[in-house]
């Protein structure tokens, strides 16, 4: 087998991450003067795929000792010594981006080779990258930073700055533990709400109920105001997500949309998602005029670019459907088209003709042009079950509009077998699905002339289910159903 970590590394390398590998293998730094650049670049030819049939060990190495015989010992070294540069040169290049991190080792060198005056400068270096660049997660920097000046203090007895520093080390750690614990606490609850499951006798729980947050913000506000707009902006936030009610909602948007550029990029998308989270939870309870306020939430975050993580280079697939599937809801096809032109090379590769392509077959579907919405549909070959999901109730729509009935009864059946044996989706969310589509069943029966199906008793049993987009399209057929035997 060819060096199997070594090649699974490097079929994950852009065309740049190549240029800068081969120029990182060729550092002595590294790699103790042994030389790899030609292992490399006969490697980088079979690059991303690595496939088998086309690569051997015996031509690898044939390549680089030409009329020699093969030894394997030799080869398996050279993959194994690769592999460790290799993963290396992650590293670095994780490294690279943690600008903070590195400024935090140099101070800490600086202290252990007693280079206090330059000490002195790092520190106020990071104190002014940390007043810039401060969100809730610098509580963690805070508390980092304040240790490494402690650590400095005790070597030359500065009992100033020990009488001080001691104690506000701590509040840096209570805040970052009260920012954790919430974090932790949100994901707790979806959790629960995303399985249907309790999770019982939660240590985490405990502990987050016996805090006094009104406490803790009135803290902040008094003794570290630069830091209390991003705290309040997270508690606020994700209280209204353990909490979804109308009030909590609007005071975490007010909070959020006045104070989301003070965040990295990474807690500011996780602060927006919660404000959706309440949204949803305020959908299940029945508050219909919160579709437009997802849309509304959609918009601004596409404005303003926060739909990708700080360490992502892509728009979660799921994220993307919740854009397309909020703004068909919405009626928003106009944006949907231009969301879609603009930013389709921000969705995942793995998704990104099928998502493409749902979004544009939605729109045709709601123009009547339901032969393109289908050549679009056909082209979709994903088996990500929301994907599948949403392509099969849409065909069946279609279907449903051009009479081909026996086609729709056919995807039902397919979609159920695929939706009943799927692995990577909960239960909960398994019977929603099928449940919606028993709605468009019943529906498409009655339009091809099954009368024993009661439409009424349909649109009740669908009135008394949480909003949703499916089966709003199902309410307006039976509307425009009624509306056409009333004037026969």
């Amino acid at each position: 087998m060819i060096g199997l970590k070594l090649t699974k590394i490097l079929a994950t390398f852009t065309r740049e991450e190549w240029k800068e590998f081969e120029k990182f293998i060729t550092s002595p730094y590294f790699n103790k003067g042994r030389n790899y650049a030609s292992l490399t670049k006969e490697l980088k030819k079979y690059s991303p795929d690595f496939s088998t049939e086309k690569i051997s060990e015996t031509k690898i190495y044939n390549a680089l000792y030409p009329n020699k015989k093969y030894n394997s010992d030799i080869l398996r070294t050279h993959f194994s010594n690769l592999s460790k540069l290799a993963e290396e040169f992650l590293i670095q290049q994780g490294f690279k981006e943690k600008i903070l991190e590195r400024d935090f080792l140099l101070l800490k060198q600086l202290n252990v080779k007693n280079l206090d005056g330059l000490h002195k400068i790092q520190s106020k270096k990071i104190e002014n990258t940390l007043e810039k660049n401060f969100d809730s997660d610098s509580f963690n920097d805070l508390y980092i930073f304040e240790s490494e000046k402690l650590s400095n203090a005790y070597k030359g007895n500065y009992d100033k700055i020990i009488k001080s520093g001691i104690p506000k080390r701590g509040e840096y750690l209570v805040l970052n533990f009260t920012v954790k614990l919430l974090t932790e606490i949100r994901d707790l609850i979806t959790i629960e709400k995303t399985f249907n499951y309790e999770i019982k006798d939660s240590l985490t729980r405990e502990v987050y109920n016996e805090i006094n947050y009104q406490k803790i913000l009135d803290h902040v506000e008094k003794f570290y105001p630069l830091y209390a707009p991003q705290l309040r902006t997270t508690v606020y936030c994700y209280l209204a997500a353990f909490d979804p009610t109308e009030q909590h909602y609007v005071k975490a948007k007010e909070m959020v949309f006045k104070n989301y550029s003070n965040f990295s990029r990474s807690r500011c998308l996780n602060l927006f998602l919660s404000i959706e989270g309440v949204i949803q939870e305020m959908l299940q309870l029945g508050h219909r005029k919160f579709i437009r306020q997802r849309f509304l939430l959609h918009k601004f975050m596409v404005e303003k670019e926060i739909y990708i993580f700080q360490d992502e280079k892509y728009i979660h697939p799921r994220l993307v459907i919740n854009f397309i599937i909020n703004s068909v809801w919405n009626r928003e096809f106009v944006w949907l088209g231009k969301f879609i032109a603009n930013h389709k090379e921000e969705f995942p590769e793995e998704y990104r003709s099928s998502l493409t392509n749902l979004g544009y077959a939605y729109i045709k579907y709601f123009e009547s042009k339901y032969d393109e919405a289908l050549t679009l549909l056909s082209r979709i070959d994903n088996h990500n079950f929301d994907i599948k999901y949403r392509v099969t109730l849409l065909r069946l729509f279609i279907y449903a509009e051009t009479k081909e009935y026996d086609a729709a009864f056919n995807s039902l059946d397919s979609f159920r077998h695929f939706a009943r044996t799927h692995k990577n989706v909960t239960g909960k969310k398994r019977n929603e699905f099928l449940k919606i589509s028993n709605n468009v069943e019943a529906l498409i029966k009655y339009k091809s002339g099954d009368k024993t199906i009661d439409l009424e008793e349909l649109r009740n049993i669908i009135s008394k289910d949480p909003p949703m987009l499916m089966n709003d399209l199902i309410l307006e057929k039976i509307n425009e159903i009624g509306v056409e035997e009333k004037g026969k």
